[in-house]
């Protein structure tokens, strides 16, 4: 009698061992690790990182990013930090979205978001509200501050652009000959990559510039200055790319636009100085209080408390 009774405890008890790794064998298919955030592959201050987000960011990025919600927690921008948050808010998003379009109500930006693009876009938002908040918490910075700063940073912020001087070899595509456009390109590129192969071999651009100067069409000039380098940059922003590094003394490569080739020389440098504070304060502020706002939040990452779980070994391992 007691040994049956033994053996039908025993049964018992090798069945219920059974049902429960049953059951957690399911949750972890299923991806739920019994705490309602899915698989995490780590925590970052107590926020869960769903291996989902590894997907779409590296740890280091994430520890930045759950570091930030935290502190949109602790300020009342956020509830909750969580993937499985962010995907209801994902898909509430995009359905509300999808309301609009159908009702013809506008919307701005995506019909809809990928999640890469809503996360990013969620995230830039969470961001500017922090901010706003520490930077009303933090108070204005002095003007022996801002002033230094200025004159830290003043060849980034307020360096004037030099005043260059240009010459120009110049092919044209004429469009008064008879042969059709494409042909005419490519005669005016064959006779610009010939000049260019001269200059590579040693002649003077001088040389080549002043037997073509008494023709008109044949060579330019052209000045960049601070007063006009922006709308250059904005129209022509081609030519500016391959022009604006130039040393002085130093040929372009071959410059294609429209209706010609070109090659250029830079015939004079020289520096401009720089834009007095009182021009660049509004930017300099702007700049001073993101470069704080900056290093606040990678002082927060860096002091992040991070744990990894056995899921994160196990997915990094199979990369």
């Amino acid at each position: 009698m007691k040994r049956t009774m033994m053996v039908s405890i025993i049964v018992l008890l090798i069945s219920a061992i059974i049902c429960v790794l049953t059951i957690v064998a399911i949750k972890r298919m299923s991806g739920d690790t019994g705490n309602g955030y899915g698989n995490s592959v780590a925590f970052v201050n107590g926020i869960p990182v769903a291996a989902e987000e590894l997907e779409l960011y590296g740890l280091e990025e994430l520890v930045k990013v759950k570091a930030a919600q935290q502190e949109a927690i602790q300020y009342g921008l956020l509830k909750d930090g969580s993937y499985h948050a962010f995907l209801k808010e994902w898909r509430e998003e995009n359905e509300r979205r999808a309301r609009a379009l159908e009702n013809k109500e506008p919307i701005y930006g995506p019909k809809q978001y990928t999640e890469k693009m809503y996360y990013d876009y969620r995230q830039s938002i969470l961001l500017n509200a922090i901010q706003s908040i520490w930077t009303e918490r933090r108070g204005s910075a002095t003007e022996e501050e801002i002033y230094a700063y200025y004159m830290d940073n003043r060849d980034r912020l307020a360096r004037k652009h030099d005043f260059m001087t240009l010459l120009k070899i110049v092919e044209p595509i004429e469009a008064s000959l008879p042969n059709s456009g494409s042909d005419r390109r490519r005669e005016a590129e064959q006779k610009i990559e010939d000049i260019k192969l001269q200059l590579d071999n040693g002649t003077a651009f001088m040389d080549l510039y002043d037997k073509r100067r008494l023709t008109e069409g044949l060579t330019g000039t052209e000045t960049i200055r601070e007063d006009n380098y922006r709308n250059i940059s904005k129209y022509r922003s081609g030519y500016y790319e391959l022009v604006a590094n130039l040393r002085q003394g130093e040929n372009s490569a071959i410059i294609e636009s429209v209706d010609s080739y070109e090659i250029v020389l830079c015939v004079l440098r020289t520096p401009e100085g720089y834009l007095p504070f009182d021009d660049v304060r509004e930017e300099v502020i702007r700049q001073y209080r993101d470069k704080g706002f900056e290093a606040y939040m990678d002082k927060l990452a860096s002091k992040a408390e991070i744990n990894l779980t056995p899921l994160y070994e196990t997915l990094t391992a199979e990369k």
